[in-house]
């Protein structure tokens, strides 16, 4: 059986993980905080450095495998580039919503 290598682009997925971190500091941060505290009752939140540190690891391992869902969904249908992103992006956001 021979083992199949999935090229992985650590830069892109490295700006990716970041991405998703600073939208979500911004989205829950700034646009959200007002409405989180009400609905919450928490008023003093200061995440632990360790928290911090979590959510970047978990952004970075989101990043990756959605990575190598692109890379193997590409290859299913056959296609590469901007169309194949487009499309691998429309299914996983189909399988991941519905």
């Amino acid at each position: 059986m021979q083992a199949h290598v999935v090229p992985v682009n650590f830069l892109a997925v490295a700006a990716a993980a970041v991405a998703c971190y600073i939208i979500a500091a911004i989205w829950y941060g700034a646009i959200f905080s007002k409405v989180w505290v009400r609905l919450t009752g928490i008023t003093d939140m200061k995440p632990a450095p360790l928290n911090i540190v979590l959510v970047l690891i978990g952004s970075f391992i989101m990043a990756y495998v959605l990575d190598h869902s692109l890379v193997f969904g590409n290859a299913y249908l056959k296609t590469s580039g901007i169309q194949g992103g487009l499309m691998g992006a429309f299914f996983l956001w189909l399988g991941l919503a519905l």
